[in-house]
């Protein structure tokens, strides 16, 4: 399959964290999740009439899955709450129960249309020059309804729960970097702009605002454990930068953007409440509450080693919702930190009326790896073409999707040229190296014998 992505370099601001000591819990009754066939619909992707236009569906857990070769992603529910207040119970194997606070309170994701895992997708790999208009957000959503009804100032009114939804181009993110495997990426919102009292942030494009009642209520089983989700959706109609758009910058990741949910109920639960009770469905049901369909692989890592392809879902956990900084985070932490990455699963899409031809040219061309089988050799050169001088880095992947070798970017002369790669250290097996420019990318398969 054909490999297309357009690389450069740009400063970014690290953030040194213990990355390989982050770890997530996640529930065996978070993962009983029934899904409505219309779920798993791919609206298709069709193109325009006109040829210097696009419109498309992305859904970077399905492309990232496929393109690495890590197959279908677990489902769960993640809940998102305003605080930490209230609990989730859970029932052990051997019939204790476990006690969750509630403890993310915003989760995102960022969208960037370079990443070429969504080749694997059959999608169009924009370049940094291709701005778009977002159209459509979707999710799967599991809102859970114990409450139709409260008595406030002495009058009986219906509940009505919020979900806010905001939408961020490239000038309201911070990219940030912490180290493992190398630089490892990721981006949210501008963390200085977060605001802990309201959980808002102030660099949003604009904020978006969903009123739950009754008509959104999901069907649980209570005795099963079991949840159904719903779609839901949201039209930002927004536009995104890109580097001729934005105002003075050449940065790569310019048409990047993302949005953030987060969930308000009109209930607020006390300290020791209890949201959900998995370990008892005759429990005293009072307050509403709110999750999200997210993916995961097991003891996956997800490193990010470029700024030009920078999908991460990111959230505010606990320790970082109230103002503070911890081991150098601030505002929101990114799963890619995570041993595993945690994503929120939502389907974009998107239209664009610049997809230039001539700037969507690949200009690295041709790459072949000798000799291949390495037939024993320490070494093997990685030959390719250059439409125009640029720098070349490269990323040797092996069959699993893992990243087991980075070389740093050297510069290199139009025509042909070639990288030597270090293979000595290497078990035998099946490899994939991808060369990365500003120009371009592509990737070629060789075997390490």
């Amino acid at each position: 399959m054909k490999k297309l992505l357009l690389l450069g370099v740009v400063a970014v601001s690290a953030t040194l964290a213990n990355a390989q000591t982050l770890t997530t819990k996640i529930f065996p009754q978070d993962q009983k999740v029934q899904l409505r066939a219309e779920d798993a619909v791919k609206v298709k992707s069709m193109m325009s009439k006109r040829a210097t236009s696009l419109s498309e569906q992305y859904n970077f857990v399905a492309a990232y899955g496929e393109e690495w070769m890590l197959g279908e992603a677990k489902s769960y529910i993640r809940w998102i709450s305003e605080d930490s207040n209230a609990y989730v119970v859970y029932k052990n194997d051997d019939g204790t129960t476990t006690l969750n606070n509630n403890d993310i309170h915003v989760i995102g994701t960022s969208f960037d249309p370079k990443d070429s895992s969504y080749l694997a997708s059959g999608n169009t790999v924009l370049s940094r020059w291709n701005d778009y208009t977002i159209d459509t957000i979707r999710w799967q959503q599991f809102y859970v309804r114990n409450s139709d009804s409260a008595m406030i100032g002495g009058n009986m009114v219906e509940v009505i729960d919020t979900v806010f939804v905001q939408y961020f181009d490239f000038t309201g993110l911070s990219f940030r970097a912490f180290t493992r495997n190398g630089t490892n990426r990721n981006a949210a919102p501008n963390v200085d702009a977060f605001k802990a009292r309201t959980l808002f942030n102030t660099a949003a494009l604009k904020t978006d605002t969903i009123l739950l009642d009754k008509s959104f209520k999901d069907s649980v089983d209570w005795e099963a454990g079991t949840l159904f989700s719903r779609v839901a959706g949201v039209l930002p109609g927004i536009k995104s930068k890109s580097s001729v758009a934005s105002t003075g910058t050449t940065d790569i990741p310019a048409n990047v953007t993302a949005f953030t949910v987060m969930f308000k109920p009109m209930l607020k639960p006390k300290l020791g409440d209890t949201l959900i009770n998995w370990a008892d469905p005759s429990w005293k049901r009072k307050y509403n509450a709110f999750g999200i369909r997210a993916n995961y692989w097991d003891a996956q890592s997800q490193d990010i080693l470029t700024l030009n392809k920078i999908n991460n879902t990111f959230w505010t956990p606990n320790f970082l919702a109230y103002g503070a900084t911890m081991n150098g985070w601030k505002s929101y932490l990114p799963t890619t930190a995570y041993t595993t990455t945690t994503f929120f699963n939502c389907w974009i899409d998107i239209t664009t009326e610049n997809l230039s031809n001539e700037k969507l040219v690949n200009g690295i061309q041709n790459t072949r790896v000798f000799p291949n089988p390495s037939a024993g050799q320490n070494t093997v050169k990685a030959m390719f073409h250059l439409n125009n001088p640029s720098a070349v880095s490269a990323i040797v992947m092996d069959i699993n999707g893992r990243v087991v070798k980075n070389i740093e970017a050297s510069q290199f002369v139009a025509g042909k040229n070639q990288l030597n790669i270090d293979v000595s250290d290497l078990k035998a097996g099946i490899y994939t190296v991808s060369l990365q420019s500003s120009i371009g990318t592509e990737t070629a398969k060789f075997i390490v014998q």
